[in-house]
């Protein structure tokens, strides 16, 4: 009994470890049989105009336009809540200032009090308009003028390019809305040609014309006054109020032509720039192309000689290779002549004695 229970238990064991054996060699191999799925590749592919959503252009300026009035509508009622308010409170200021005992310096205290808040926050709305609302809508404006005319530029390269050409527009237009609100922004128009740079010349101008220099007159139409008051509450003398009053508004009206006639000159000055490059890029493309087209660098190296020279070092080294042809051959002729004319006299000479000697 026990031999037969050590027998059985033994080949128990034994197809124990000859499965366990071949569920091991057939775990791997089940592994590799079954197919593995290829790993994914993600590849973002995202156009020019990816960027700009549909009416994107259209929100951006509109919401533009709100948050420019967010920035200058406020000032521009505490403006006038301001010149309000000091107004209606004038009589109590004359009244008071009345202790001076001077009727002009009375009259120019009670002014003061008007024109000097006043001052503050028109001067205030007028700053805000013109170093962060007017720059950065003049440089959205010009980055659409240009993209404009690449897409004129792009027009005889077909519809492809032209394709391309909107595309880039969108978006740079789209980026330049976009930009950061910020006091004298840098401009991030981009012209290329003197096209294009002349024609941001041009809206510079007008630009400078309509913001800065109107700024400036608004400014004169708010400080103009206060300085006169301020003045008068000053010194009492109303000649030297009026003299202040004009040297105010002249000075504004100077640093109006100032910004215009500087605008002027720099766009005058970037058009010249471009019309130089141009003939540099021209001249050097012409100097490259002989440079290219010889064949050796001791042709490239040599001066460049005039259009007609080679044709006429050509005709002339024809003329001499056919004079020397000419007197080559005249020469060959002469002597293959002078070369036959001993052979036949020799060879008559041979005949006579060859004749004496048989008779």
């Amino acid at each position: 009994m026990n031999a037969r229970t050590r027998s059985q238990a033994s080949e128990a064991s034994r197809r124990i470890a000859a499965l366990g054996t071949a569920m091991i060699v057939a775990a791997p191999l089940t592994a590799m049989s079954q197919p593995q799925s290829p790993p994914t590749v993600t590849r973002t592919v995202q156009l020019a105009a990816a960027a700009v959503p549909p009416g994107g252009l259209v929100i951006s300026f509109l919401g533009n336009q709100l948050t420019y009035c967010s920035i200058i509508c406020p000032l521009l009622v505490d403006t006038a809540v301001t010149a309000a308010g000091t107004t209606l409170r004038t009589p109590v200021t004359f009244l008071t200032s009345l202790k001076s005992g001077n009727v002009w310096k009375t009259i120019g205290i009670t002014a003061a009090s008007v024109t000097g808040p006043t001052n503050d926050v028109a001067q205030a709305t007028i700053l805000a308009d013109g170093t962060r609302v007017a720059p950065r809508a003049l440089n959205a404006f010009e980055v659409a003028v240009v993209g404009g005319l690449d897409i004129l530029a792009a027009a005889p390269d077909g519809l492809p390019a032209v394709a391309e050409a909107i595309a880039t527009a969108r978006e740079q237009t789209f980026t330049a809305l976009h930009l950061p609100i910020v006091p004298n922004p840098a401009p991030t128009v981009m012209p290329q040609g003197v096209l294009q740079v002349a024609v941001v010349g041009v809206i510079n101008v007008v630009g400078a014309v309509i913001f800065p220099a109107f700024n400036e007159i608004l400014s004169a139409v708010f400080d103009t006054p206060n300085a006169v008051a301020q003045e008068l509450a000053a010194t009492g003398r109303p000649a030297r109020a009026l003299a202040a009053g004009v040297r105010t508004a002249a000075g504004h009206l100077a640093a109006a032509g100032t910004v215009i006639a500087a605008s002027a000159v720099t766009a005058a000055h970037d058009v010249k720039t471009a019309i130089e490059q141009r003939r540099s890029s021209r001249a050097g493309m012409a100097t490259q192309r002989p440079v290219s087209a010889a064949s050796g660098p001791a042709a490239s190296s040599a001066p460049k000689p005039l259009s007609d020279r080679p044709f006429r070092r050509s005709a002339k080294r024809d003329d001499r290779s056919d004079a020397d042809s000419t007197t080559a051959h005249s020469v060959g002729q002469d002597s293959s002549t002078a070369s036959k004319r001993p052979r036949a006299h020799g060879d008559s000479v041979r005949a006579a004695r060859r004749h004496a000697v048989r008779g």
